[in-house]
């Protein structure tokens, strides 16, 4: 690996939640449906009673590019898990940090 590729690496580690168990990133997984952005949030908080967005320009942006980040991890325990929603992996990494 170029050293550039590992600062990035060790930057994206630095970013991430604590978690005592599972952590897991996704990208546009609401393409694996065939659905669109908003449609596949929509269904998630239906189910779930609501969704945690990076901020309602991160939703926005999701909503109108049709592109879609989510981090998902375990705090403290594989039962109880957080995830934050937004359009770029910045934004997400960013509201994640704000909670750590």
């Amino acid at each position: 690996m170029t050293d550039e590729l590992t600062a990035a690496i060790e930057r994206l580690i630095a970013a991430l939640p604590p978690h005592k168990a599972g952590l897991s990133i996704h990208h546009n997984e609401h393409l694996t449906y065939y659905e669109t952005a908003k449609a596949y949030t929509d269904d998630i908080a239906r189910n779930i009673g609501g969704m945690d967005w990076a901020s309602d320009e991160e939703r926005a942006q999701a909503y109108e590019k049709n592109e879609l980040w989510e981090v998902h991890w375990y705090p403290n325990t594989p039962v109880g898990s957080c995830s934050v929603y937004g359009a770029t992996l910045e934004g997400v990494l960013r509201r994640v940090m704000e909670d750590a």
